[in-house]
């Protein structure tokens, strides 16, 4: 079983090395820690990629192109996650390229979006390809959806149809 983690900025730098030393006493490897700090603390999230041996990811940290950039410059992750909900596509697409270029792993990630937003999130992945973590979860409460087809998905995969034209989702 693969673990990752989401701390959603919820520790300080030591509080966090503490953290996965304890873990990693416990047995416990995690396969990538996200956002282990406070977004605007690039020397405080390098600081715990230097002391601790799982990947780091930032998340809230990296909204633009610039700000993946500013990871890239000060050495402080070893993933991006994009979420289109927070980027938007031209932005992810940017994100991707910057990641890429300076040997960073990629994630896609999402907000408990609506199926619209996932399918989105689903077709960037699949036409872009090199994301090594999706953390796309289906809507949290089906009932509510406001959309229906687009991709399908029966865990842990999502596959893409083109029985509709697009993304193939539709208003229900």
């Amino acid at each position: 079983m693969r673990i990752t983690l989401d701390a959603n900025q919820g520790f300080s730098p030591s509080e966090a090395v503490h953290f996965i030393q304890e873990l990693e006493k416990n047995k416990i490897r995690p396969v990538l820690f996200e956002q282990p700090v406070l977004k605007t603390d690039l020397p405080g999230m390098k600081y715990v990629k230097e002391h601790i041996s799982v990947p780091v990811a930032a998340d809230e940290s990296v909204f633009t192109g610039a700000d993946a950039i500013n990871i890239v410059r000060l050495g402080c992750a070893d993933i991006i996650n994009i979420k289109l909900m927070k980027s938007g596509i031209i932005e992810a697409l940017d994100i991707a390229a910057i990641a890429r270029n300076s040997n960073i792993k990629l994630m896609i990630g999402c907000m408990l979006e609506t199926k619209l937003a996932l399918s989105c999130s689903v077709h960037l992945a699949a036409g872009l390809g090199g994301f090594d973590f999706i953390d796309l979860d289906p809507h949290i409460d089906p009932e509510k959806e406001l959309f229906s087809e687009g991709p399908e998905f029966t865990a842990p995969c999502y596959s893409v149809s083109d029985i509709y034209p697009g993304i193939g989702v539709r208003r229900r």
